[in-house]
């Protein structure tokens, strides 16, 4: 193999390394927003839900005993029972838990990886194969949270533009 070639094949490796680096902390990020988010929501849900529980009693008590009859907080409340049974936040929240906590030593392990790539310790070889244990790993703790829980468009550029950021102030030439 010749030197043009060589630098070719390790800057083909640099990139693939920096690349997958740069998934694995895209996901943490992501995990941990989408966590955020749809913990806010369930309790917010649950809330609601309790207020319109409460809501419903009271007015059952009050069409019992004065014969006044509004349907709009049942309605309601039985929306909010849907939508939280559909939604499924709870199983979400902990998905993304998961992935979270399968991402985070990724990308550390990753991180290692990219030291290694950079000081030209390790063969090519040996570089794309650890890199592709750990893609198969990476692949393996976001999966549920790929099926289950799915990609909302703005979180997930949110969540890149964060990781390129702090991977880029970190490893700035």
């Amino acid at each position: 193999m010749s030197s043009a070639e060589s630098w070719e094949s390790r800057e083909m490796t640099r990139h693939t390394v920096w690349s997958h680096m740069l998934d694995a902390a895209r996901n943490t990020r992501y995990a941990d927003l989408m966590e955020i988010r749809y913990r806010r929501i369930h309790f917010s849900l649950r809330f609601m839900l309790l207020l319109f529980a409460t809501a419903s009693a009271t007015d059952f008590l009050d069409v019992y005993l004065v014969g006044r009859w509004e349907a709009a907080p049942e309605l309601v409340f039985a929306g909010l029972v849907i939508w939280d049974f559909v939604a499924d936040y709870a199983t979400k929240i902990a998905v993304l838990n998961s992935a979270k906590r399968g991402c985070g030593p990724l990308e550390a392990r990753w991180r290692e990886l990219w030291q290694d790539t950079e000081s030209h310790r390790l063969p090519d070889d040996e570089i794309r194969r650890r890199n592709s244990e750990l893609l198969n790993e990476l692949k393996h703790a976001t999966a549920a949270m790929d099926t289950i829980v799915g990609t909302v468009e703005k979180v997930n550029v949110l969540s890149t533009t964060n990781a390129y950021k702090v991977m880029e102030d970190s490893y700035a030439r």
